[in-house]
């Protein structure tokens, strides 16, 4: 047997985990070396987190494989949740270390962004100048500084994500899998009078 199969669903989890973690920071880098504006895209995020959803999926049927095509909800939930420890946890550090200490310039250019982009969403649903303003002075009020405040906050946010769509993936690979599920034990209760 070798030590991937005698691992826990956990263990590999958390090692996929770090592999998710690092390949989105390759991701994030990419984008970051295409042009600044590309991280603040919401497309490009949401494509990002194909890699950590990718590796949940991976992380569970490859668990499955190993144990007769059978994965209990509670073993796959397990599984793809660990993924998302590290998966989420490193790119979150290499963004706190690219916006303070690399590229500090990216904050403003994030907040310019985000109120060019809420002025064509705001003009897009026909809102009046004074709701605009309004709107737009709340967006000019957010504190966009890389604190580690903020990014906890961002860590419990995505982790909470995380948790939702690793019941999704649980669920889909327990569906799957339930017609491989053991037969209980048969523990015969012996009577020794």
């Amino acid at each position: 047997m070798s030590t991937v199969e005698s691992s826990s669903i956990q263990q590999i989890g958390l090692r996929n985990g770090v592999v998710s973690g690092i390949l989105s920071i390759i991701y994030t880098l990419l984008l970051y070396i295409l042009g600044g504006e590309l991280l603040f895209k919401t497309s490009m995020q949401l494509l990002g987190n194909v890699i950590l959803i990718g590796m949940m999926c991976y992380t569970v049927q490859t668990y499955r494989k190993q144990h007769n095509n059978y994965v209990s909800f509670r073993q796959a939930f397990g599984g793809a949740f660990s993924v998302s420890v590290f998966g989420v946890l490193l790119p979150l550090l290499f963004a706190y270390i690219l916006y303070t200490y690399i590229d500090p310039e990216l904050t403003m250019r994030l907040k310019e962004y985000t109120i060019k982009t809420s002025i064509e969403m705001f003009q897009w649903f026909n809102m009046s100048e004074d709701q605009i303003d309004a709107a737009l002075d709340e967006i000019k009020e957010k504190d966009y500084s890389p604190t580690i405040a903020n990014y906890l906050k961002g860590y419990v946010g995505a982790l909470i994500f995380a948790a939702l769509f690793s019941v999704v993936v649980a669920f889909v690979f327990w569906l799957i899998s339930r017609k491989n599920e053991p037969a209980p034990a048969f523990d015969p209760i012996i009577d020794h009078n």
